[in-house]
């Protein structure tokens, strides 16, 4: 990508709503956290610790696997997400179509995250580390995690996991009932449902969902 089009692939817009920041379709993620970390720092004064904004990225898996990371790096700079869009225009400037999550819940960059309440449609989790939910995710809720992700309850959301550790990592919930499970870059759109507490993880090439009380992970040379 040239300089030009690397400057190009991240914009702020004032809207009636607020301040989105939008970015566009890209090939390296590393262009878009170079182009955020300039665009920030370019405005210094402008934000403060604790300001909000919205967010708006293209729609594809390529781009919502790279959220948490565009998330922390917000967060970095004291900048919240209140706000995600997934903008179905080919560039990525559509602000306001597409899928959209109103109630997103960042978190820090590192380590495992324990949030203690119920995730309600609209709202999105997303952490780099592994997450637990003391909680039920409801339909038309989302997890996005860089590691593992737990729910003491019932499953009925949307769940990607390992988008950092890759497929070694696993999705258990106490009642599984998911409406999308992503496991690194394995997908499965129409997961079995148990009521019996139960792991996601991958095994051969896929993703399996299994009982907790028999469970068989592959053995992949691990202690």
């Amino acid at each position: 990508m040239s300089e030009k089009d690397r400057k190009n692939v991240v914009e702020l817009k004032m809207v009636k709503e607020g301040l989105v920041l939008v970015v566009k379709e890209y090939e390296d993620f590393e262009d878009v956290e170079t182009e955020i970390s300039r665009l920030i720092s370019s405005m210094s004064g402008f934000f403060s610790e604790g300001d909000r904004v919205m967010l708006s990225i293209p729609e594809g898996e390529k781009y919502s696997n790279d959220l948490p990371g565009i998330v922390s790096l917000l967060q970095r700079f004291g900048i919240r997400v209140d706000e995600v869009s997934l903008s179905k225009s080919k560039k990525g400037t559509g602000v306001a179509t597409g899928k959209k999550f109103t109630g997103v819940i960042p978190r820090q960059q590192e380590g495992t995250k324990v949030l203690k309440r119920n995730l309600r449609s609209g709202q999105l989790l997303v952490h780099n580390g592994s997450v637990m939910v003391f909680g039920n995710v409801h339909p038309g809720a989302e997890v996005m995690a860089g590691g593992s992700v737990v729910i003491f309850g019932s499953l009925k959301g949307s769940v990607k996991a390992g988008l950092r550790e890759g497929e070694t990592a696993l999705i258990a919930a106490l009642d599984f009932s998911p409406s999308f499970v992503q496991i690194g870059g394995y997908t499965m759109n129409e997961p079995p449902s148990s009521n019996v507490p139960s792991v996601a993880h991958v095994r051969t090439g896929r993703i399996v969902v299994e009982p907790f009380d028999n469970l068989r992970f592959e053995n992949r040379g691990e202690e």
